[in-house]
This record gives C-alpha cells, structure tokens and sequence, in this order.
C-alpha cells in the first residue's frame, strides 16, 4: 500500500519544482484575457485625446503639450514613439497590455519572496483575472504603466535590502522615480515604501552594517524628490487653480473629492474604501465580499 504521506510528499516536490511554469501559464492567461478584451474596442474620448497629445512631429511638441495635461510626461513619451510602429486601435492597446502583464509576473516574484508560494500564487491569480486589471490593461492610457513600475521598485527594494545592496537601491529609485514621471499617484505609494524602508534598514541594523547601504538609500530619496520638484515646478503649477481642476473636482470626480459643504468624514471614507473594493472587484456584491 502506498503511504498518503509519500504521495504527498511528491507532489508537493514536483509543485515547487515547476511552480514558475504553472506561474507562467497564469500569467499567459492573464495576457490573452486582455488581449480579448482589447480586441474590437473603440477609442473612448480619454484615449482619443491622448492619442491627439502624441500624435506630434516632435518629442518637444508632445512634452509640451502634457504641461496642460492632468498627467506626468513619461506615458506619452513612450507612446509618442510606440505609434511609429502602428496605429490601430489593438496596437496601440498593445504597449498598456505587455506593461499590464510585466506587472503580473514582477508582482508575482514580489510576493514570492516576502509571503512564500501560496501569497505569490494567490498574489497572480488575483491580478490575472481581476476585471478591473484585465480592462486598465487594455486602455490606452499609463494607468498599468505606473503600477508596474511601482511593483518593480518594490522588488528590487527587497532584493536590496536582502543583499544589503547599494546598486539595486538605484534600480528600485529608477523605477519610483519613472513611476512619478507617469503617473502623479505614485507620490502615496513613494510614501508608504519609504517608510517600509526605514523600518526594515533599522531592524538589519543589528546583522549586518548599514551605513553604504542607508546612505545610497538616502541619496536616492534626495533624488526621487528632485524628480517630484521639477514636476511641481514646470507641471503641476500649471495644473493649479485651471479649468480642468475645477471641472474635474465639480463633475468627473466629484464623489472621489471630499467635498466639505456636504460630506463628513467618516462616512466619506467609508464610503470610498467600499468604492475601492467595488471597482477592483467589478461588482457590488464581489466587492462586499472582498472588503
């Protein structure tokens, strides 16, 4: 009689054997949900207009033309130079749809190593199939272009912080700081990493030195805010107090803006974190479940 155990045993070995492959294969299914969900769709009035701001002659042309965009330049830099290669709708859809499956496997490797292969796999899977990733990956728009490079400085922050590893500290600030670049969001999640850093640089204290490493860390910090200046300067001076903030606070987002005269507090966070769960979610109902 076979031992259960042994049997067991077994699998589990092949599984973390060929646990990438399987990861793999998620992540391929991930690429042909949005590849489907790209296919036969429109451009909506944001990514026409988008379309409108990198369809320019010159690079200068289109830089300056996102000063009075409600985004940083770094998106429409790429696609200014992605179009040369086509333009039709599913091609243009195809630049946010490798960016949203890169965003797969680096948030995979990411989970990997801080939660083990049961977080990673769940990590994918969830990524994957999530409806409201499968359609921002097939929009022509920076969304999944930020959350990628966002997800890659985190990894490198980890692999930094492991190997006590002053270059990949710079790889990881490159990723945050292009993530500025695209989209101003960044600038919470730059936040909440740095904190995390801090607090990891001093629990590692007691193993290993940390001074090349804190102080690269240091450096690069200085440096995302360089990054987050320059944009304040020559961008989002632009943005404050114009017409589109004041129409996008009034109209497009109003439920997402504390809108003092009529909102409290507590009810308004309530009510934006149930917003939150409800968009990754597609549903009400799954959304209720997931918060």
């Amino acid at each position: 009689m076979i031992d259960p155990g042994i049997v067991k045993s077994g699998i589990g070995l092949w599984f973390g054997g060929h646990m990438d492959l399987f990861a793999l294969a998620i992540a391929a299914a991930g690429f042909a949900l949005r590849i489907a969900a790209a296919r036969g769709a429109h451009l909506s009035g944001d990514e026409s207009l988008d379309f409108q701001l990198v369809n320019r002659p010159r690079l200068a042309d289109v830089y300056q033309a996102t000063l009075d965009n409600a985004h940083p330049p770094f998106f429409f830099i790429l696609l200014h130079f992605w179009r040369l290669l086509g333009t039709s709708e599913l091609f243009l859809r195809l630049l946010p749809i490798v960016f949203g499956t890169l965003l797969l496997w680096v948030t995979y490797r990411w989970a990997l190593s801080l939660y083990g292969r049961a977080g990673a796999l769940m990590t994918l899977t969830l990524l994957s199939f999530s409806p409201a990733f499968v359609a921002l990956s097939s929009q022509v728009r920076g969304y999944t272009l930020a959350v990628f490079l966002m997800a890659a400085s985190a990894l490198t922050l980890e692999r930094a912080l492991g190997a006590r590893a002053a270059g990949w500290i710079a790889i990881s600030s490159t990723f945050l700081a292009l993530a500025v670049l695209t989209h101003y969001s960044a600038i919470i999640f730059w936040a909440a990493l740095s904190i995390y850093a801090l607090i990891r640089l001093k629990e590692g204290r007691a193993e290993r030195p940390q001074t090349r490493v804190f102080t690269a860390w240091a450096v690069s910090q200085l440096a995302v805010g360089v990054v987050f200046g320059c944009l304040a300067v020559t961008h989002l001076s632009h943005l404050r107090g114009s017409e589109l903030e004041r129409g996008v606070k009034a109209s497009m987002l109003r439920a997402e803006y504390f809108q003092a005269d009529q909102d409290r507090p507590i009810p308004f966070l309530v009510r934006q974190t149930a917003a939150v769960f409800r968009f990754l979610s597609g549903s009400p109902l799954r959304g209720l479940v997931a918060l």
